[in-house]
Parts: structure tokens; sequence; C-alpha cells
């Protein structure tokens, strides 16, 4: 099975390895070993072009990324990763979704009760079955939980985690509040610019995931949703030009940046959460397109004999 079907296929083992390359990445990010400019976006965000440079490996990822979130799917575009021994070239659609996906189950495994069984996600479009993968990898989830605001969306998610998690019980919600009471784990992956569930509707005790907006006009999460929270980010310098639930909460005061931290910093002390709600913000980063790109390049290296040498998937 080349790595391309190891990605689509949700393949446990791959998952497990590209969730274990994340949180090192995260580390190596924390103790300065990436060169990461800011991301360069075109026409109103469609188009995002994301570089980085691991100082010791001396390996590097470029990705270029086309988002229409009207089109099916809504991510297009390649990831190139580069090292003195050849290079990789990877459809960015389903790399983006599983390297998301891990960066939320490292998140999760981090800050998230040891004991979370019940699980809601908000969305259910390309980013939202690795989102729940990752999910299931670190925690012992016996209910996931699906919001759409058109049911029939949710169809091919369902079909999916029945085929790869038939132990786990996986229902369209139509009533979110109902649904939210008792849940341990939110996640919203969605391209909404308005609050998608109302703050009030919370447990006391709960892991949110946040990784649809990647914009300052986006917004997943209220801003009440912060206060009292103990937040996590992928980096300040990204939330800040990009995070549109984040920053909006700053400006409100439910939220103080003495309450945020990077998620490298934390994985490095290894501090677990620090209040009852905890919220993993993330805009992406392209570390983790490299750890996923390392993660998928060092399989493809070891099956490339099986490849022919007009095979566009690894260049050497």
């Amino acid at each position: 099975m080349t790595h391309d079907a190891l990605v689509e296929k949700g393949d446990p083992l791959t998952l497990t390895a590209v969730i274990s390359a994340v949180r090192e990445a995260f580390i190596d990010f924390h103790h300065g070993d990436f060169e990461l400019p800011v991301r360069v976006s075109f026409g109103d965000g469609r188009i995002l072009t994301m570089p980085v440079h691991h100082r010791p490996s001396g390996t590097a990822v470029v990705k270029v990324l086309r988002i229409e979130p009207d089109r099916d799917p809504a991510i297009s575009g390649v990831i190139v990763w580069t090292a003195e021994s050849g290079e990789a070239v990877f459809d960015a659609a389903e790399l983006t979704a599983i390297r998301t996906g891990a960066a939320s189950g490292v998140a999760t495994d981090l800050l998230a009760a040891p004991d979370a069984a019940v699980m809601t996600i908000i969305g259910a479009g390309a980013q939202a079955y690795h989102q729940v993968a990752a999910v299931l990898a670190v925690r012992p989830i016996r209910e996931v939980r699906i919001s759409v605001r058109t049911p029939s969306r949710a169809d091919a998610l369902v079909a999916r985690l029945q085929e790869t998690h038939p132990d786990v019980r996986t229902t369209v919600v139509n009533d979110l509040a109902l649904a939210l009471r008792d849940s341990d784990i939110l996640t919203c992956a969605t391209s909404a610019m308005t609050p998608v569930f109302d703050a009030d509707d919370l447990p006391a005790r709960i892991h949110i995931n946040a990784v649809g907006s990647y914009r300052l006009d986006m917004r997943e999460l209220p801003a009440e949703a912060f206060a009292d929270a103990d937040v996590v980010i992928d980096s300040w310098d990204a939330v800040r030009e990009e995070a549109g639930d984040l920053m909006p909460a700053l400006a409100t005061g439910h939220l103080h940046e003495a309450s945020v931290s990077e998620l490298g910093a934390r994985l490095y002390d290894n501090t677990g959460p620090r209040a009852s709600r905890t919220i993993f913000k993330s805009v992406g980063l392209a570390i983790q397109d490299w750890a996923a790109a390392s993660v998928m390049a060092g399989q493809t290296a070891t099956t490339s004999l099986e490849q022919t040498d007009d095979d566009p998937s690894f260049l050497r």
C-alpha cells in the first residue's frame, strides 16, 4: 500500500506515527529548531503558501494550498518535502487533514480528561474524520456525536467511522445544546463566520479543539467560551494574524494573555490542564505539514523500489 492510500484510509499506525511526530515537532518549535515564516495568503485567504525548514535535520516543506469552501473537496494543493536524499510530493488535502487532526490529538492527550468518553464534533467536512480519529487514538471515546446544519452531509463521515471504528457509537444530533451537556470533548471544524454554539450550553468540564477558523473574520467559538479557560495555542505569531475567535475574546476581556500558552511549551514542561475547561485554538502551522510529510516520506522511501520513475508521488 502506498503512502497516499495509508493516509486516505486513515491507517491507525500511520495516524499514531503522525501524532507522535507532530508532538515532537511542537517541542522542537519551542526550542527554536524551525525557521517558520508566517504563512502568506492571497485572494482573501483562499490561496495559502506555507514554508518551513527544520535546522537539525536539514529537511524542509513547502505547501501551496487553495481553499474553496463551496467546493467538494474544499482544499486542494501540493506539499513538497525535501531532504538531502530526495524529494516527495503529496496531495495537500489529505495530508492537511491528517496533520490537523494529529495536532488536535496531541492537545487532547495533554489537556482532556483521561476518562473522556463522549465527543461532539461540529462540522462534517474534509477535516472531520481525522479530527475524530485522532481523538479516538488518545482517549477511550465510546460515543461520537456529529452536529451539522444539513444532516445528510454527515452520511459519509458516519459510514467511514463505522467502518474504521465499529465499536464506537456514532450518531448525528439535531439538538446541539443537549448533545453538549455531557460531552467530554468538543471539536469545531467549520468555516463559520459566527459562533457555532452557545457558551452557556457547555458543561463544567470539557476540552475544546477549535481548528476551523484561520482568518480574523472567521469565528467558531463565542468569546464567553474563553472565560476562565486554560487556553493553549499553536503559536502567538500565527494566532495574532489569523485567530478570529481568540483575538476578539482578548479584546473584550473574556480572555487574558496570562491564560494563554503555546502548545510546544506545555508539551516540553508536560503541564496538564490548569482549569476544568481547556481550549486548543489552532490556525495550523507548517511544522505540522513537515511532521506528517516526514512520516509519510519515510514510508515512501522504504517502498520506493516498488514505484516507477514516472510516479509523481516520489521524486528521487
